[in-house]
C-alpha cells in the first residue's frame, strides 16, 4: 500500500530494466466470419455516420504517487478517428481519451507537466519518469457476432514509460471492454454507449492496475515493443 511521503524527503524515482521475468497479460482475440462481418455492415449502415461517445468519467479515487511526471500525448492520440468506409461509419475517440487520461494522471501523480515532445528540449531535467499513452487497436462486435443483443467494444491501449531523460525502458499493454444492448433501430447509439464503458473500464484498470506497475516496475522490455504495435 502507498504511504504518504509528503513529511518526509522523497527519494527521486529510479526506471531500471525490467525484471527478468516481467508480468505478461494476454487478451483474447475476436474474428468474425464474412457473414458476421455482412450482417455488421447491415446493421451500422442504417445509422451510419458520426457516433457519439461521453467523455463523462468518474475520477479515480487514488493516494498520489510523490513523483514528478512528464505526460506525452500524441498528434495520433488526441486526434485519433476510426473509419468504416463499408458502414459509412466514423468514430471519434482523440477528444474523449485525451479528457480521460489528463484526468488519470493528474490524479495518480504529486505533479504532473504536459509535454509537447519526446525530444529531450521539452523535457524537465527534474522529472522522475515520462508517461505515453498510445491505442493501438480499436475493435467492436456486432450483435449478430456476440449472439447477444449486445454491442462488444475493445480498446488496446499502451502506456510506454520513459526514464526523465526520454529513454523507454519498458511499456504496459492492456485491453478494455465494454458493452451495451440494442434496441431496434439504435446501433449507432448503442455502440457509442459501448465505446464509453470500454473507457471507463480503461480508467478502472489504470487507476487499480498501473499504480502497481510503477511501484514494482512491472513494465513490459522495449525489445517486445514491436510485437505489440
Amino acid at each position: 500500500m502507498y504511504h504518504d511521503h509528503r513529511d518526509k524527503p522523497v527519494t527521486r524515482f529510479q526506471l531500471s530494466q525490467p525484471p527478468a521475468h516481467p508480468v505478461s497479460r494476454s487478451s483474447a482475440r475476436t474474428s468474425a466470419s464474412l457473414i458476421g462481418a455482412l450482417w455488421t455492415v447491415l446493421l451500422l449502415t442504417g445509422c451510419g455516420g458520426n457516433i457519439v461517445v461521453s467523455n463523462d468519467y468518474p475520477l479515480p479515487v487514488i493516494d498520489p504517487l510523490p513523483y514528478h511526471a512528464g505526460i506525452y500525448l500524441s498528434p495520433e492520440f488526441r486526434n485519433y478517428v476510426y473509419e468504416n468506409d463499408e458502414a459509412k461509419l466514423k468514430l471519434s475517440l482523440g477528444g474523449q481519451q485525451t479528457a480521460l487520461f489528463e484526468q488519470i494522471f493528474s490524479a495518480m501523480f504529486e505533479q504532473v507537466t504536459t509535454l509537447n515532445s519526446l525530444s529531450e528540449a521539452d523535457l524537465d531535467p527534474e522529472l522522475d519518469l515520462v508517461i505515453e499513452p498510445a491505442l493501438s487497436e480499436y475493435a467492436f462486435l456486432a450483435p449478430t457476432e456476440t449472439a447477444t443483443r449486445f454491442y462488444a467494444v475493445s480498446l488496446k491501449y499502451q502506456i510506454r514509460l520513459y526514464s526523465g531523460s526520454g529513454k523507454l525502458v519498458g511499456y504496459w499493454p492492456f485491453v478494455a471492454y465494454g458493452k451495451d444492448r440494442k434496441s431496434f433501430g439504435s446501433g449507432k447509439r448503442a455502440l457509442g454507449d459501448a465505446t464509453t464503458s470500454a473507457m471507463r473500464d480503461a480508467a478502472a484498470a489504470m487507476s487499480s492496475q498501473f499504480h502497481d506497475v510503477v511501484i514494482k516496475e512491472q513494465w513490459r522490455s522495449p525489445e517486445d515493443l514491436n510485437g505489440e504495435i
